[in-house]
């Protein structure tokens, strides 16, 4: 009870002497929180970053395998014609999985290319990703419609010429128009019949959004396409079963298509399984390094408001040296005065801390609601609860740091000294 009544009154005179001195008190807050602005700015910053470019690849599909003719990593023993010379995979495999497989869920095949022309009248977009689909693709990743549908069964075997419009090219084909259900298209020389256009998505960190995409049933478009083509990306979409391990399913996968391709079992496989967290690690290195950098930087200014604040806790206990005598005399042991002043420079500390979280709190919102009012931006700031308390530790800890050494010269005053320094 003794040490807490102790540590309740140096508290108490600690906050008294910081009101009385409240000039000094905020240049010395003012250097703690820059300190900790520059230092939260930055792991936050750095924090976002990761959260939007990750957040962006596992939106792609987190939990699925993609079965491709190249890998998302490439071996650098690995000749790069060897990858060339693998075959595209197909819909005849896709219905391999279908029957084979016992541990897939929903399984579907994607045929992309990039860059083409699609123009209804007299506008037309140009860049457009296109994309043929088999049924089930709306069970592996998520479609959002702003008005209209996905394909039913029924065109996906008929080969119907219909299609579903990225919200930019909707608006630009029909700039006027209040729906685009029903109406015409062309691209390749034909006509296709608009049945859904998607919600607006915005631009992201890595370009990836369906704003600018047309879907087609994959039906339709292998009916002019070379499959063979290498300029053409065509993969399997695999979902695992509830409970199943996405690395389980991979191995049960390459058995099917190794037994199907009858690759021999010393020959490598001529099929790659990709997944989104191959993608994901590549950037984890460049987030490491941006962390060590936001921190160095951050550090120095911490520092700098370190030594602010023993500067002025060293002016601080010389002009209270005679108080500290009289103190002293009257019985006040070196422990007390010892806490007295290292709370006071712990508080000074924490107090410029709360600041500094104020302003980094008060930026990051102005910054949200900029990204936010501009619907072609699609990025927003986390201020993590981590990095407060990352905040809060510093502050204290660079009271205690940097206010030890006057709060040891102070607890060790010779009273009788003291007391004759006026």
């Amino acid at each position: 009870m003794i040490i807490f009544r102790l540590i309740l009154q140096s508290f108490i005179l600690a906050s008294q002497e910081l009101y009385n001195n409240k000039l000094r008190a905020i240049l010395s807050l003012t250097g703690i929180s820059i300190g900790i602005l520059c230092i939260v700015s930055v792991l936050t910053a750095v924090d976002s970053l990761e959260k939007n470019i990750k957040g962006t690849i596992q939106s792609l599909g987190n939990n699925l395998v993609f079965i491709e003719k190249w890998p998302w990593e490439f071996k650098a023993e690995y000749p790069w014609w060897k990858y060339l010379s693998r075959p595209q995979v197909s819909p005849t495999e896709l219905k391999l999985i279908q029957e084979r497989s016992k541990l897939t869920q929903y399984s579907a095949y994607e045929i992309l290319m990039q860059g083409k022309k699609v123009s209804a009248d007299k506008n037309q977009v140009n860049g457009v990703t296109v994309s043929g689909i088999s049924d089930d693709y709306n069970l592996l990743k998520e479609l959002n419609f702003n008005e209209g549908r996905f394909f039913i069964p029924s065109e996906f075997y008929t080969k119907q010429g219909v299609c579903i419009v990225g919200y930019s090219v909707a608006e630009i084909l029909f700039p006027n128009e209040p729906s685009c259900i029903g109406k015409y298209i062309k691209y390749n020389g034909d006509k296709l019949k608009i049945v859904g256009v998607l919600k607006k998505e915005g631009k992201d960190l890595l370009n990836i959004s369906n704003d600018n995409s047309l879907y087609v049933t994959s039906g339709y478009i292998r009916k002019f396409v070379d499959e063979k083509n290498y300029e053409i990306s065509q993969r399997l979409l695999v979902k695992p079963k509830e409970g199943v391990d996405i690395e389980e399913l991979k191995s049960e996968l390459a058995g099917i298509f190794r037994a199907h391709r009858k690759i021999r079992p010393s020959y490598e496989d001529n099929f790659a399984l990709n997944q989104i967290s191959m993608l994901t690690s590549l950037f984890d290195p460049v987030f490491a390094l941006l962390y060590l950098v936001g921190l160095f930087i951050g550090g120095f200014s911490i520092l700098v408001g370190g030594f602010g604040i023993a500067n002025i806790m060293f002016v601080s206990v010389k002009e209270r040296t005679n108080l500290i005598g009289i103190k002293k005399a009257l019985g006040a042991k070196n422990a007390y005065v010892l806490i007295e002043f290292l709370i006071e420079a712990v508080l000074l500390c924490f107090f410029g801390g709360v600041i500094g979280l104020i302003l980094v709190f008060s930026i990051f919102g102005i910054l949200n609601y900029v990204t936010k009012s501009n619907t072609e931006m699609n990025f927003s700031f986390h201020v993590s609860a981590f990095n407060v308390m990352i905040g809060l530790v510093i502050s204290i800890f660079l009271g205690i740091v940097f206010g030890i050494i006057p709060a040891l010269r102070a607890s060790r005053l010779n009273p009788v000294d003291a007391i004759r320094s006026n």
